[in-house]
């Protein structure tokens, strides 16, 4: 789980991990309104994630889960 302490507009983010060991699944979306584009580059095995809110997410409530 990602969450932050002040108002977010914008996460951006890259996760590399070992894919013998984990299987990327989905991301869970429980921010309304969050828009967001991910891509699993299967060559390097690296996670990559960019989103916007036009209003900002309040802070302290959770912005996104990824489910392996």
């Amino acid at each position: 789980m990602f969450s932050s302490g002040g108002n977010v507009f914008s996460v951006d983010m890259a996760l590399r991990f070992d894919s013998n060991r984990l299987i990327f699944d989905d991301v869970v979306n429980p921010a309304s309104g969050l828009q967001y584009l991910y891509y699993l580059n299967p060559n390097d095995s690296i996670w990559r994630f960019t989103s916007f809110h036009p209003l900002g997410l309040q802070a302290g409530n959770p912005i996104l889960y990824l489910r392996f």
